[in-house]
């Protein structure tokens, strides 16, 4: 019997010692949805991102890119710090896309590019790509691009970025795009530790909404204290300037 509790609890013991795992990980992008505008995203390469308002997939806002001059030029976000927290295995990727009304149709997939210490086996300066199926996608409605991919590297994680690529051989490769509610998540068993948090950087945009108002303040505050010594030396030179007329005006009564 005592055999019998003392391998209850050290198999208890055993189990409270292992890592704790759970079922597919949280959302791994930052402001997915792109409900908070642009924050967290950036231009992979060339073209114009900005909020979209009035097509949508879901929700207030969506992302527009115009003024394509690659396939690869698109919406991007660095999930370095996820990818090497979650580890290699399986991933799921989803976007919405749509071309605007200026474009019928393009071919568009969703694309990780992973980078690596390993700079050998894979002839591209430790660079892998791992892309879903190329999609059709048109200007009527949004389109969703989805698939389940493998990461793997060789080495150490030193990047990995997600964006999205329009098929070359495809129509209207270089087309403006729409794009909204998009998704990464690491499939089965993930740490149940809190994975890493987002460092968004603040656009210049928003550095400027936010900073402008103290800065003009100083700025108008300087002009004010410095006008009033000049101020001051005119009001002094006006006074000067008077008395001189005043005692002039005398001076050629006397003499008349």
């Amino acid at each position: 019997m005592k055999k019998i509790v003392s391998c209850c609890l050290l198999t208890l013991l055993l189990l409270l010692m292992m890592p704790m795992v759970k079922a597919d990980s949280p959302e791994i992008l930052y402001n997915p949805g792109f409900e908070e505008q642009l924050t967290g995203w950036a231009g992979n390469g060339g073209g114009k991102l900005e909020p979209e308002e009035n097509q949508v997939h879901d929700g207030k806002y969506a992302c527009k890119i115009t003024g394509r001059s690659s396939v690869s030029d698109a919406p991007q976000q660095d999930i370095t710090p996820f990818v090497e927290f979650y580890g290699q295995g399986e991933y799921r990727f989803t976007a919405w896309v749509r071309t605007t009304d200026d474009f019928d149709a393009s071919l568009i997939m969703g694309v990780v590019q992973i980078v690596s210490t390993d700079k050998t086996s894979t002839g591209n300066d430790g660079r892998a790509w791992f892309s879903t199926n190329f999609v059709t996608i048109n200007n009527q409605d949004y389109t969703e691009i989805t698939g389940v991919v493998n990461l793997a590297w060789a080495a150490d994680l030193e990047y990995a970025q997600f964006y999205l690529y329009t098929n070359a051989d495809g129509p209207n490769p270089l087309a403006d795009l729409m794009v909204d509610d998009c998704s990464i998540i690491k499939l089965g068993s993930v740490p149940a530790d809190d994975p890493p948090e987002h460092v968004v950087m603040q656009t210049p945009i928003d550095f400027i909404s936010i900073w402008w108002i103290p800065v003009l303040a100083f700025v108008i505050l300087g002009c004010i204290t410095g006008m009033l010594p000049l101020k001051r030396w005119y009001k002094q030179l006006q006074g000067k300037k008077a008395k001189a007329e005043i005692e002039a005006a005398e001076r050629n009564q006397k003499e008349e």
